[in-house]
């Protein structure tokens, strides 16, 4: 549909290009979506662990797990975090880390179940970050199939910072059942609002299939000039996203697509 002179297109069928952003959400704002996750795991309450926890505000756990220091005797760090699978399934996982890949942060590998260690899927978007010198955000720990009952997640470190100093943080983890994905579906899109500099964009569609992570964007080009990331319900759903201020004349793209498995675009 065309507003003022900016079109804004609904796509069924394209595919985002194939960047890896952080998921978009924070403490301040979306501590009930992280909760209702189909696997919520606070960070500051390992079954085992030789760190300590500390009180943050701005946090998702309340006292997230964390290690910043100078020096340490300990050579080697680890969490290990139990938690139940109610139906089984394929899930995606996410951890509330301290960035990974970057100088300033230990390197850290994790583990399901006593399985091979394995390095992050690094972030190559923007990431929405928050928490102590803004420094964690949602970490892909990728898919894998889970049975039903209780499961392990480990954590370990070995290794500080190029700055010489330990940097760790987990505020917690997360997942999402991706079997239901098949099942999600979303009817009569609509797209309201002017897409002008700082303006509003509103999106309200129906959802039928179950419950979903769900992101929004925007797009210009192949370039993504702003997203909202929400759980979708069974029914009617809105969605507000807000333009940055350089928005300008062009033609923008509207996408809606799985948050957890960004291939699948939902938007009819």
């Amino acid at each position: 549909m065309r507003l003022v002179n900016y079109l804004l297109i609904a796509l069924g069928t394209s595919v985002v290009s194939a960047d890896n952003p952080s998921i978009p959400l924070v403490p301040a704002r979306d501590k009930a979506v992280v909760q209702k996750a189909d696997v919520w795991i606070n960070g500051g309450k390992p079954e085992k662990t030789n760190l300590t926890s500390a009180e943050n505000q701005d946090s998702f756990s309340g006292k997230p797990l964390r290690l910043m220091y100078p020096e340490s005797t300990l050579k080697e760090l680890f969490a290990v975090y139990r938690f139940e699978i109610k139906n089984t399934g394929t899930y995606q996982f996410y951890g509330a880390l301290t960035h990974q890949g970057m100088s300033y942060t230990s390197p850290v590998k994790y583990r399901f179940d006593g399985s091979e260690w394995k390095n992050f899927t690094l972030i190559t978007g923007p990431r929405t970050s928050w928490g102590e010198s803004s420094a964690v955000n949602w970490e892909n720990l990728g898919e894998i199939r889970l049975t039903a009952g209780s499961h392990t997640l480990e954590l370990f470190f070995d290794r500080k910072a190029d700055s010489g100093m330990w940097s760790f943080i987990c505020d917690g983890i997360m997942a999402f059942n991706n079997d239901s994905l098949d099942k999600i579906k979303i009817e009569n899109l609509s797209v309201t609002g002017i897409p002008a500099p700082n303006g509003k964009v509103n999106l309200t569609f129906r959802a039928v299939g179950g419950n979903a992570l769900v992101e929004a964007i925007i797009k210009l080009a192949n370039d993504r000039v702003t997203s909202q990331t929400i759980m979708i319900r069974p029914g009617e759903n809105h969605m507000t996203l807000q333009l940055p201020q350089f928005a300008g004349s062009a033609e923008y793209d509207i996408v809606v697509r799985a948050a957890t498995r960004p291939e699948k675009i939902l938007a009819t």
